[in-house]
């Protein structure tokens, strides 16, 4: 019988990054914006789908009321979006 496989690097930054996204989410549910966008950013500095998780930022600035702050995520969101 062959032992199982352990777990590489690669599944514990996934689950990492993972663990980022969804304390963004659950952040945003409850209102902590800033809260959740500096989990979305450590998220993106661990190498999370980037399209995804710059959406989910550029939202929470136009929840804020921040159409300026929102503007160069969008940006870059369409830069990302070009090639689809």
């Amino acid at each position: 019988r062959e032992p199982a496989p352990r777990p590489t690097a690669d599944v514990g930054a996934r689950a990492e990054i993972e663990a980022h996204l969804a304390l963004g989410v659950a952040f945003r549910q409850k209102g902590y914006h800033d809260e959740a966008l500096r989990e979305y950013r450590r998220a993106l500095t661990r190498g999370a789908d980037e399209a995804p998780t710059v959406r989910a930022m550029a939202e929470l600035h136009l929840l804020r009321g921040d159409g300026a702050g929102a503007a160069p995520l969008w940006a870059r969101l369409c830069e990302l979006r070009r090639g689809d």
